[in-house]
């Protein structure tokens, strides 16, 4: 069983993970879209009354990642960073980032991991 477990664990956990980043790519993607959406409305990404409030914990209230939100008028990066101390803190991909263009970027990047590995492409 002890044997099993060490084989198991381990690949259930790295699933897990994936699932996580896949989430919050999607999320980001999501906010981009109302972003999108309100630009397209207003002209501008940046107003006090603006879009659906963007900064908070995202992933069904899990709290893995926590969502900022920087816009300009013309221009906006969302950012998701790993919650301190909760299980994605230590991912390989870090934080991702989207901008307007459709950049997808990630902050503290490890050596064995990708930005297209860390955005499922």
């Amino acid at each position: 069983i002890a044997i099993l477990a060490s084989v198991a664990y381990p690949a259930y956990s790295e699933h897990t993970r994936k699932a996580r980043r896949a989430e919050i790519a999607m999320l980001l993607i999501e906010e981009a879209h109302k972003l999108e959406r309100f630009y397209s409305r207003a002209g501008q990404y940046h107003n006090a009354v603006g879009p659906p409030a963007l900064e908070r914990e995202v992933s069904s209230g899990n709290g893995f990642y926590a969502i900022n939100a920087v816009r300009a008028e013309r221009t906006f990066v969302l950012t998701a960073t790993p919650v301190a101390g909760a299980s994605m803190s230590g991912d390989k991909c870090g934080g991702f980032v989207l901008d307007q263009t459709g950049r997808r970027d990630n902050e503290d990047l490890s050596d064995n991991a990708s930005v297209e590995f860390c955005w499922g492409r």
